[in-house]
């Protein structure tokens, strides 16, 4: 990566930034005087704090379970955090919400003939309309 391309410093002085995922350069300067420097703002994680998570996910994939991240608004966090934490418990109980949920977000299966029923239902449903085109033969067009 290369540092962005010096501007005249006015009085007031500049500054340009660049940041990518791991580091920030920043470029500052007046009056002819300009200051360089490269941050570092990767994964702070160390090896221990990784090798931690790494255990407890593998810990709750043995007992059937996965982290996963949600969107929802912010007065149902409570609502889907015990809603989880049911679905997550090996009970009947949480077998009958999980299929009760289930079916609740499904609705009905879409039946057949649907769009042959919406047409049926046309307000022009016998109007005896003339629907048929002359056929004509065209134009004759030289390549």
């Amino acid at each position: 990566m290369s540092l962005p391309v010096r501007a005249p410093a006015s009085k007031a002085g500049c500054c340009a930034m660049i940041k990518t995922d791991t580091h920030l350069a920043v470029a500052c300067g007046t009056d002819g005087f300009w200051v360089y420097y490269w941050k570092y703002i990767g994964d702070r994680m160390g090896n221990s704090q990784k090798r931690a998570i790494q255990n407890y996910r593998s810990r709750l994939g043995k007992r059937g379970l996965a982290r996963f991240e949600v969107l929802g608004r912010d007065a149902d966090r409570d609502l889907i955090r015990s809603f989880a934490r049911r679905l997550s418990e090996n009970t009947a109980e949480a077998s009958a919400l999980r299929a009760a949920v289930s079916k609740s977000i499904a609705g009905e299966p879409p039946r057949s003939g649907g769009i042959l029923a919406a047409l049926r239902r046309s307000p022009l449903v016998g109007a005896d309309l003339d629907l048929s085109r002359p056929r004509e033969k065209g134009r004759k067009v030289d390549l």
